[in-house]
């Protein structure tokens, strides 16, 4: 009886070390995924529930956007994001959160577009932590001139 626990706890391991080093092939996105993008986006959420997913999407709301140069001619991307509560009949506080916004400055508009090249400018990721209704006035600015793109990325971390 102690073989055959020993036989299948080291068949177990074996099996999890295997699962551990899989190798996966990233999938391609299509051209018209692409164009479907818009300049913010939302990636998946970390954390799921029974009832559905714990997304900052569910609470999070673009107030307005606008993209422009400044004085000195370098392209500024400013986004206002807003906390807008429970979304659900069942979640009447909504929480408060932290989330994370990175800009991309693209040489070529975002929207509509089927092929993008890599961006010109990336910043670092701001934590923006937000109480209910709060709104946060965001701005990038990207040091390289002629910029003509932008996307705001947005996660939980």
């Amino acid at each position: 009886m102690k073989d055959i626990r020993t036989i299948l706890l080291a068949g177990t391991l074996a099996a999890a070390a295997a699962g551990c080093g899989t190798v996966r092939n990233a999938e391609h996105t299509t051209p018209e995924e692409l164009a479907g993008e818009s300049n913010v986006v939302v990636v998946r959420p970390n954390r799921y529930t029974l009832l559905g997913t714990k997304s900052v999407r569910d609470y999070l709301e673009v107030s307005y956007e606008e993209f422009t140069t400044n004085r000195v001619g370098f392209p500024v991307a400013r986004i206002g994001v807003r906390s807008r509560g429970g979304e659900h009949w069942w979640d009447l506080k909504g929480p408060n959160f932290t989330i994370y916004a990175q800009a991309f400055f693209y040489a070529a508009p975002v929207k509509g577009v089927k092929i993008r090249t890599a961006p010109v400018y990336s910043t670092n990721k701001q934590a923006v932590v937000l109480q209910r209704g709060e709104t946060a006035n965001l701005s990038f600015t990207c040091p390289v001139k002629g910029a003509k793109g932008y996307q705001v990325v947005f996660s939980e971390d």
